[in-house]
């Protein structure tokens, strides 16, 4: 992909729609086929994704995604984020502190560090930069 890439186009390549109702604040979504609300802005602790939600924000704090949450990441984190069997992200964002992967990861931004796979599956996409490298 060359240039910049709409909020969407990764998703819409990789067969999964993401269709945008409303922006801004508490608006809801679907991403293949799951209700997601959007949420920004600077967290004042840790989240814990339950359900699904594109966070465009700023966390200086951890963000875990539990089963069964889905999370879309086009902001930043910089405490860890940790995936747990049956939770689902998708980075397209930035994460400086430690990810650690028990679930589905799919890494189209930057992570500062390398991923601590822990028995889930990860798929990298070409562009992506992983503790300074950019991939093929």
């Amino acid at each position: 992909m060359s240039g910049s890439v709409p909020p969407c186009a990764a998703d819409e390549r990789n067969g999964v729609s993401l269709e945008e109702s409303v922006e801004g604040p508490g608006a809801t979504f679907s991403l293949g086929g799951e209700a997601m609300r959007h949420e920004s802005g600077v967290l004042t602790g840790p989240l814990a994704v339950w359900d699904g939600i594109e966070f465009s924000g700023i966390s200086p704090h951890a963000i875990t995604v539990q089963k069964g949450g889905i999370l879309r990441l086009t902001g930043i984190c910089s405490g860890n984020l940790v995936v747990e069997q049956g939770g689902r992200a998708i980075i397209v964002g930035i994460v400086s502190g430690v990810v650690v992967n028990r679930g589905f990861l799919e890494i189209y931004g930057t992570l500062q560090n390398e991923v601590l796979n822990d028995g889930g599956s990860v798929r990298v996409f070409s562009g992506s930069v992983i503790a300074g490298r950019r991939q093929p």
